[in-house]
């Protein structure tokens, strides 16, 4: 009889999931604020050390103040930058602990949120996504994209009613 080896890895394991939410709740139109939600969980048993790169989305206005992040984390915030010159948001250090007992669904979560731009297409879609990398596992890299918002900015029409009289005398009611 061989004996049963087994190796266990210590490692942690990464999933990233992104949403996003128009906060009136109504249809997305210029003006209207998006709240972005990144929860980072670890399904791992070693603790994860994660740093996200998000390029915001073109039409979208990111507001700093609104930045809320776990504790010993840290943001730099690029403006102009990325594929749209919308930004790029980076989220440094955030730390998730492995599973434990005490700890069965360890996670940590980032929010932010802006504005839709006036000059945001209509029925564009506002979509946003990350992208990662795990000091502790360099192999993984994991990203996400909330599943996007249509913007709807239909267009103002103004109409405009001139009388003119052919016989080139004053316009009379018959």
């Amino acid at each position: 009889n061989e004996p049963t080896v087994l190796t266990i890895t210590y490692a942690p394991w990464i999933t990233i999931v992104k949403g996003a939410q128009d906060t009136n709740a109504g249809r997305l139109e210029p003006g209207d604020v998006v709240a972005y939600t990144i929860n980072v969980g670890n399904s791992g048993n070693l603790a994860g050390t994660v740093r996200i790169v998000d390029t915001m989305p073109a039409g979208f206005t990111y507001n700093p103040a609104s930045l809320a992040l776990p504790s010993g984390a840290s943001a730099t915030f690029a403006a102009g930058q990325g594929v749209n010159g919308t930004g790029v948001l980076t989220v440094s250090n955030v730390r998730v602990e492995g599973v434990s007992n005490q700890n069965p669904q360890p996670f940590a979560s980032v929010t932010f949120s802006g504005s839709i731009k006036a000059d945001a297409v209509h029925q564009s879609v506002v979509k946003n996504c990350l992208a990662s990398t795990v000091a502790e596992a360099p192999a993984q890299t994991p990203s996400a994209c909330d599943a996007g918002l249509t913007v709807y900015n239909a267009p103002v029409l103004v109409v405009t009613k001139t009388v003119v009289d052919n016989n080139g005398g004053g316009v009379e009611p018959d």
